[in-house]
């Protein structure tokens, strides 16, 4: 099933169910604890706090993400920034048994998935899930009771003592192994086992303090759910990861093109971490300008630079290409890909190839300055980790760079004195920009648990 079918498949499966289907919210969130939209439920924040009321009680998305707190693994073959979340919502509408069933239901069902390849967690104490589970014909074996750290949303919440709405959460994972041994003694996601839906049933509200805390039930319970569409058609198509599948493999496929070279899908091939770092960047830079994002020194602005940064540092030191700018004649590929999706990207595709064209055309003049100083202070047979940050920040010449550069030459970065000359940096400014890069899970933890990529 190719991923556009299957985010039709579940789009419509939930209409069926009586949801409103609603288009994919901006990356650009207007909740203020968030640079970017990282969750499918961002959006619907103000329902599930009951300070709005949405168009109908059932709704259905999938919405443009953007996380960047693993950027350091983009590269590999699993990880993304940009990422698309189908997901289900209700509010005081269906509950705990209407989440489980119909999950159930679409994934057997619809999507026709053995069941010996699922299992799933819930909370220890929810034994509401785990006998909806067991109703539905899943042995006692493939349901894992785990604690509030895993199966908890926010995670913590009872130790913690949180306040405000709270709840068990079961989780659905996929077996990317099938021929290997079922293993009964199992507490978490790993190399086989893949997480492909989270189920959040908030039907508490942590109260009072100390000894006095308490959770009461809520009078109008709610459903978030969360299914990357990324990592789920990899799974269902015994694919390697995203990068193999239709929504990424044919970007890959342009850059092949372009650059002459060839992916073979190796994980830890440096040529095939470029392809896989630039295809991500390439379609995140398109939809966050899309957008209305703008390179910049601060902000959002400073993630979009950053990624396309390191895009072009990968695309010109491992893929070959020479002088001219390259990342803009992969966006039309983005636009093919994913422009009946997002009929944005079409609309805004010129925009988007100046906005691009201008960028590279700028950084490769800077990267040119930059790698001409580190050469000079390479000479000298040695470089500290402040001189790195300098180049960095003065010169716009990224950590990665400098240090491939200087292991050629067999010098060592101190990364823990690079470190804490940008941490100097960021209390002098008063920028933080390190915590705008890693705006992603830590941010999220406070808004739900975290769902799959």
């Amino acid at each position: 099933m190719l991923a556009r079918e299957l985010r039709q498949a579940y789009l419509s499966f939930f209409e069926s169910k009586g949801a409103l289907r609603l288009p994919s919210d901006s990356l650009v969130t207007e909740d203020p604890t968030l640079l970017f939209t990282v969750a499918g439920m961002v959006p619907f924040k103000a329902y599930f706090e009951d300070r709005a009321t949405p168009p109908r009680n059932s709704l259905t998305t999938t919405q443009k993400c953007l996380r960047t707190k693993d950027i350091e693994d983009i590269g590999d073959t699993s990880h993304c920034t940009f990422f698309e979340m189908l997901g289900n919502f209700a509010f005081g509408d269906y509950f705990k048994t209407e989440a489980v069933t119909w999950a159930w239901e679409f994934l057997t069902d619809v999507l026709k998935l053995d069941p010996k390849d699922l299992r799933v967690t819930v909370f220890e104490d929810d034994d509401e899930a785990y006998n909806l589970w067991r109703g539905l014909g899943l042995p006692p074996e493939r349901i894992s009771r785990l604690g509030e750290k895993t199966n908890y949303w926010p995670a913590n919440a009872i130790a913690a003592k949180s306040q405000g709405p709270c709840g068990p959460c079961s989780e659905i994972f996929f077996d990317t192994k099938p021929t290997e041994p079922f293993d009964t003694d199992w507490d978490g996601e790993g190399s086989r086992w893949l997480e492909i839906w989270n189920l959040v049933f908030t039907q508490f509200t942590g109260v009072g303090e100390g000894d006095s805390y308490r959770l009461v039930p809520l009078p109008k319970k709610n459903i978030d759910t969360g299914m990357g569409l990324d990592r789920t058609a990899a799974a269902i198509n015994r694919l390697s990861g995203p990068f193999e599948t239709d929504l990424l493999r044919p970007i890959i496929a342009d850059l092949e093109t372009l650059s002459g070279k060839t992916y073979t899908g190796t994980p830890d091939a440096v040529t095939d971490i470029a392809f896989r770092r630039v295809a991500d960047h390439v379609r995140a830079t398109t939809f966050l300008i899309a957008d209305g994002v703008t390179p910049d020194r601060t902000g959002r602005g400073y993630v979009l630079r950053r990624l396309m940064r390191r895009a072009i540092v990968a695309g010109i030191r491992v893929l070959g290409f020479g002088d001219a700018p390259f990342l803009d004649r992969a966006v039309p590929t983005v636009v093919h890909v994913m422009g009946d999706a997002y009929p944005e990207l079409a609309d805004r595709q010129e925009y988007i190839l100046g906005q691009v064209r201008a960028e590279e055309t700028q950084f490769r003049a800077t990267l040119r300055r930059g790698l001409s100083l580190l050469d000079e202070l390479l000479e000298r047979g040695a470089l500290t980790g402040a001189e790195a940050f300098d180049l960095y920040q003065t010169n716009g010449l990224p950590l990665e760079v400098t240090q491939e550069v200087a292991a050629e030459r067999g010098i060592e970065i101190d990364r823990a004195e690079f470190d804490a000359a940008q941490e100097a940096q960021q209390r002098a400014s008063g920028k933080g920009n390190k915590a705008t890069w890693v705006t992603g899970d830590d941010d999220l933890k406070e808004l739900l648990r975290s769902l799959p990529l």
